[in-house]
């Protein structure tokens, strides 16, 4: 049959992670139309992520983990 659409539960703010996307700040400043101030944000945050992957593929190494996917 025809796909059925859920509709979305309302989530108070105190139910919201810190890491949700409503709260990046690259995001905060592409909405304000601040582009130089977002791409700052954006390269800031990739420069994080990679730094994070890299200390769980050298901890997994160290302690002998396999990552699933």
């Amino acid at each position: 049959g025809p796909a059925q659409r859920k509709e979305a539960l309302p989530v108070s703010d105190a139910d919201v992670l810190p890491s949700d996307s409503r709260f990046r700040e690259d995001l905060k400043y592409l909405k304000d139309g601040d582009l130089d101030k977002s791409s700052e944000w954006k390269t800031t945050l990739e420069e994080r992520q990679r730094y994070d992957a890299r200390l769980r593929k050298e901890g997994d190494k160290k302690y002998g983990h396999v990552r699933q996917r």
